[in-house]
């Protein structure tokens, strides 16, 4: 028992240090206890607007309600992870032209306090912020190596932490750290200019993933199945003694289906994006959500351009 509480412990320390790393000022606790009170804001709310119009084919309120409350509980881990992401792709951006600034200084015959000093003045975003605190540290008498290796792990960048890595070992081998940092700054420009170019590469591929799933297959099934009911109720009535329309299992199929359009969507765009169908998994509960409100739209958009029930006579 005691064994699995430590483990448990570090767990939270791991998730409570990600956290932080986002920048949010919210402490964690406060955090989870605010998006689980909009979580169930959120569910209430949905159930609400859905029975406040009804389509008389198969209501997903439940569905819905439910959904959303793990959407929205899903978005806490979304934010800080999004907000984490920006910070690693300005840092690993600033990279290069500050590894540079740090090369001419040293260059120049400035120690590497005067270099890291120089860079920390200067607007490289969330880079200059981590140099800033090295530079702290290093004034508080803590060695060059162990300040920029803690800079690497604080900043959760992987090109960040194998730069620090790189000039720690060149430094402990006593090669000159100016060129070494030269020939690094060019190779992570090219890393930068790799990512630009595979974003700009799949940009269609995932814009057109997310219109499929999250927007056009699910307006038009809704709209669809209600002019089916529609059509369905039309006869019935026409006709005396046939059975009416029962499409509920159609909409309970169709939503089973949009739903999981949307999680093979988020895996696919994770793929493409990332090289990691993990990356984005943690954005399927919301882009469920997204895909079956826009199915419940499309039903009730289709009742209004009818004009009435779809499954009343009369």
């Amino acid at each position: 028992m005691a064994g699995f509480l430590s483990e448990l412990k570090k767990a939270y320390w791991g998730v409570e240090r990600f956290y932080e790393s986002s920048g949010i000022a919210l402490s964690l606790p406060a955090y989870l206890a605010v998006f689980a009170l909009i979580a169930a804001a959120a569910a209430v709310l949905s159930i609400y607007a859905l029975n406040y119009l009804p389509t008389g084919i198969g209501e997903n309120t439940g569905v819905i309600g439910a959904v959303a409350f793990v959407a929205f509980l899903s978005l806490a881990a979304v934010i800080p992870l999004s907000m984490r992401n920006r910070r690693i792709e300005e840092i690993e951006e600033n990279l290069p032209d500050a590894l540079r600034h740090l090369t001419a200084v040293l260059k120049a015959g400035g120690t590497i306090e005067n270099a890291v000093e120089e860079a920390s003045k200067t607007d490289y975003g969330e880079l200059s912020r981590s140099l800033r605190t090295a530079l702290g540290r290093m004034q508080r008498g803590k060695s060059f190596d162990d300040v920029i290796v803690e800079a690497g792990e604080t900043s959760g960048s992987r090109l960040y932490k194998r730069v620090v890595q790189i000039i720690r070992e060149s430094r402990r081998a006593g090669a000159g750290i100016a060129d070494v940092m030269s020939a690094i700054a060019e190779d992570a420009k090219d890393v930068a200019h790799i990512r630009r170019e595979r974003i700009a590469r799949t940009t269609m591929h995932v814009l057109f993933l997310y219109l499929s799933s999250l927007l056009l297959s699910p307006f038009i099934f809704g709209f669809t199945i209600t002019v089916v009911a529609f059509i369905g109720t039309g006869i019935t009535c026409a006709v005396p003694g046939s059975k009416p329309v029962q499409l509920s299992f159609l909409n309970t199929v169709l939503t089973v289906f949009l739903s999981f359009s949307a999680v093979l969507a988020s895996i696919a765009i994770g793929v493409i994006r990332e090289g990691s169908a993990s990356r984005y998994v943690v954005r399927a509960p919301a882009m469920v959500l997204i895909a079956l409100l826009v199915f419940e739209f499309g039903k009730r958009f289709a009742l209004l351009i009818i004009g009435g029930g779809a499954t009343t006579c009369g």
